[in-house]
């Protein structure tokens, strides 16, 4: 993929979730530039540490395409509805408890408070929560408009600005137009991803 505003790494195939069914090959992840010089590109040496950048790049919408044993790389559009689909299924397993130390940092009060509060709001047949997960994409049918309007409600009483409320929604929520409303605020900058260098910066100013 001839761009100068990308930059490729090799990356593990095992997450097929992300990958695509049947990805077992050799995998070239393309990712934003831009993006991953100010997340740690420079840093990565192992292909397990670029798979971590890869997979931390879906999360915040840089993640532009992947290539699988050279067959040149996948439509920007196909890859985008691959990475919505494994982003809706993440969301489960970190509402559910199952999530890295990473994924639960990049995430403000008003997520967590998200994350938690969802819960009892989902319907008793749901498994969140209660016993490890079978089934994670059976759990997105219990992800609805009503349930997030239910936790917006209960976020307000809790006094949350309404603009965290959006953004928490956007960035937890599971549900499928939740996932692709965050990507596409993400692209047009409406929602701003947390870099390692803010995260720093942030360490800094709270250890004064």
């Amino acid at each position: 993929m001839e761009n100068k505003n990308v930059i490729d790494f090799p990356v593990y195939a095992e997450h097929n979730a992300l990958w695509g069914c049947g990805a077992h090959g050799h995998i070239t992840a393309f990712i934003d530039r831009t993006w991953a010089e100010e997340n740690g590109a420079l840093d990565v040496h192992t292909v397990s540490e670029a798979t971590c950048l890869a997979e931390k790049a879906a999360r915040h919408g840089a993640l532009i395409t992947w290539e699988i044993d050279n067959h040149g790389a996948l439509d920007v559009q196909r890859a985008m509805a691959l990475v919505e689909q494994h982003e809706a299924l993440r969301r489960i397993n970190v509402i559910h408890g199952s999530c890295s130390l990473e994924e639960e940092n990049e995430l403000g009060d008003a997520a967590k408070y998200y994350m938690k509060a969802v819960k009892s709001h989902l319907p008793k047949t749901s498994l969140i929560g209660k016993e490890n997960l079978r089934d994670v994409g059976a759990e997105l049918l219990h992800f609805t408009a009503e349930i997030d309007r239910a936790v917006v409600m209960e976020m307000k009483r809790a006094r949350f600005s309404l603009s965290s409320i959006e953004s928490a929604v956007l960035q937890c929520s599971p549900r499928r137009e939740a996932v692709a409303s965050y990507y596409q605020n993400v692209k047009k900058g409406k929602i701003k991803t947390c870099t390692i260098q803010e995260k720093q910066g942030r360490s800094a100013f709270l250890s004064r």
